[in-house]
């Protein structure tokens, strides 16, 4: 997006303050939430479930977030910015093919609110970009104070209410990621928190002390994708690192790559202290090992995702054209889970092969412009400027490898996890010179907020006020589809009949 002259922002005058007050919002609700359960929020089995708390308090905060935004422009000058008219008419063309699935799909009230979701997500994120290029010192504040934040707060947490497990070491691999209500979820939150660490401790303090406590909490931080044990979260990291070196060079991969060797040095370290020598010590030395091999097969080999893909990509070639429609992959009565895990096969599944495409090429174009404003930037960045811009491209890249095989687009923390960093990243957007581009008036981006907001409300009301009734039912009901909850949105995805409200 093309920042604007003086004369034409002249109603952004207070950028720093607005840039602030929408990430803070968004990091509230990344650092809270994992507290839930701890703070007294009412969760109960037959009632409303942690997850749906999760969602409420999502909505609730997204939708402030793009309210705030849309009340701050809807004054502002027209043809401020531009985009490129790939993107226009690219997400343009995705949400009308996902806009005729909802209509042709047999469960479209909930086809609707998946939709009208999604839409709002982008909103926010094309919003969020514009305050981010105005204002990138309120940007880098933000970003450190989440990354410290969470690490100061969960990690102590976590190690509190699991330290019975550090003494007995047959329960190493039963403990409780408080606050998840499934450790791939924990997995997709901490995935973007280990790619933001070291360049949030690098200037902490300059108190050798501080210093060493604070990289001390961030191995116990890290030593718990060893106790996750997640497939998804090494691939991410792996992804992570690979792409910053290819894309972003050796100059600005270097500091990147040695905080990260340093962070899971000390992780590594950390674990086999606490939950291998440490467990050793003082329980039954001949219990140890036996409890980490069986678990760690059954966390290889549990997953049955290859399942899911097949079974999506079959609904896809089935329906190439509009799919089965927005969040109707979890109608399907299968024991595994409400998605495909991996967005791709999602979105194949339930928009079609061509909104497929659309979602591809339309993100891969954004990233390429992401890189290229990040390198173009590059001789004028500060040491931790260059460090924070690598540590943020790689967060969110390592989101991306896992929605490969996560659904990491679907929770509600991942996802304001994406929006939280696809809004700092879009501070770094630079189009290619030779793309055609096409001005947008700002009152366009209201009333598409406004009619997306609406749309979500009408669709999406009827279950949120009936969650501890529906979930009740799903319970007590001797036909639902499985005995176990599968996260999707309401009703732990599941699109079941008789558990629908009456409307």
């Amino acid at each position: 997006m093309h920042k604007c002259s003086l004369a034409d922002c002249e109603g952004l005058t207070q950028t720093v303050t607005l840039t602030t007050i929408v990430y803070f919002l968004l990091l509230l609700f990344l650092v809270f939430s994992p507290f839930y359960d701890s703070i007294g929020v009412p969760v109960a089995q037959n009632a409303i479930m942690l997850m749906d708390w999760h969602r409420l308090t999502e909505l609730l905060v997204v939708s402030l977030v793009l309210i705030t935004l849309c009340s701050q422009i809807w004054s502002v000058s027209n043809e401020c910015f531009s985009l490129p008219s790939l993107q226009i008419y690219g997400w343009l063309a995705f949400f009308i093919i996902g806009a005729v699935s909802c209509v042709l799909t047999f469960h479209s009230r909930f086809a609707w609110v998946e939709w009208s979701w999604i839409l709002i997500c982008g909103l926010v994120v094309a919003l969020i970009s514009l305050q981010s290029a105005r204002d990138s010192y309120s940007v880098i504040a933000i970003a450190r104070l989440f990354t410290l934040a969470v690490l100061a707060s969960y990690a102590p947490l976590y190690y509190i209410l699991n330290s019975d497990f550090l003494f007995d070491s047959s329960a190493v691999w039963q403990p409780s990621f408080v606050g998840f209500y499934n450790v791939r979820v924990f997995s997709d939150f901490q995935t973007a928190v280990v790619c933001l660490l070291p360049w949030a401790l690098s200037q902490v303090s300059r108190s050798t002390l501080i210093r060493v406590g604070a990289w001390f909490l961030a191995g116990c931080y890290v030593a718990l994708a060893f106790v996750a044990s997640s497939r998804s979260l090494v691939l991410g990291q792996l992804v992570a690192c690979g792409a910053v070196f290819l894309l972003l060079g050796q100059q600005n991969a270097k500091s990147y790559f040695y905080g990260q060797l340093r962070l899971w040095l000390a992780g590594a370290l950390l674990y086999g202290l606490l939950f291998v020598v440490f467990p050793a010590i003082v329980a039954d030395p001949s219990n140890t090992l036996k409890p980490i091999s069986q678990a760690t097969l059954v966390r290889f080999d549990g997953s049955r995702r290859v399942e899911l893909w097949y079974s999506s990509i079959q609904f896809a070639m089935d329906n190439p054209w509009f799919g089965i429609g927005p969040m109707q992959f979890a109608s399907i009565i299968n024991p595994v889970a409400a998605s495909p895990h991996n967005q791709i096969l999602q979105v194949m599944a339930e928009f079609g092969i061509a909104a497929t495409v659309l979602f591809v090429v339309l993100i891969s174009h954004w990233l390429i412009a992401v890189r290229r404003g990040i390198l173009s930037e590059l001789p004028v960045m500060s040491a931790d400027e260059r460090f924070f811009s690598a540590a943020i491209f790689a967060a969110i890249l390592a989101l991306f490898a896992q929605s490969c095989v996560s659904p990491v687009f679907n929770n509600p923390q991942s996802q304001v996890l994406l929006i939280f960093l696809g809004g700092m990243l879009g501070g770094y957007l630079k189009w290619s010179t030779g793309s055609v581009m096409s001005s947008i008036r700002r009152p366009v981006f209201v009333l598409a907020s406004v009619f997306a907001l609406l749309a979500f409300a009408a669709s999406c009301l009827p279950w949120a006020l009936h969650l501890e009734e529906r979930n009740a039912c799903h319970f007590a009901s001797k036909n639902r589809p499985t005995a176990h909850f599968s996260p999707r949105f309401w009703q732990q995805g599941w699109i079941f009949e008789p558990c629908e409200p009456a409307l």
